[in-house]
């Protein structure tokens, strides 16, 4: 679940009848960076012996519910788990 100050500035939360009416679920739980973390490395270990951090953290990343820490679109392309896959003479540029 999002924080309740995400909701707060959630520009979309009436798309999701969870929220509707402004309503907030009663019992809502707050991960920190590190749970999200945890629980990210638990999923990765679930579909391959060792996960790649850059990838858990590229993942991570982009559910971000707080849209402040989510990655944008130009962060992704510039995330270094997209970079290091790509042959050397490829260059992604910022607009």
């Amino acid at each position: 679940m999002p924080s309740k100050e995400v909701l707060k500035t959630s520009q979309r939360k009436q798309l999701f009848s969870q929220f509707k009416d402004g309503a907030v679920p009663a019992l809502q739980e707050v991960l920190t960076d590190e749970q999200k973390e945890e629980r990210l490395r638990y999923i990765m270990n679930k579909l391959r012996e060792v996960p790649d951090p850059e990838f858990t953290n590229f993942i991570g990343r982009c559910l971000e519910w707080d849209p402040k820490k989510r990655l944008t679109p130009d962060e992704g392309l510039q995330h270094d788990w997209i970079t290091k896959g790509l042959p050397p003479n490829i260059v992604l540029h910022n607009p």
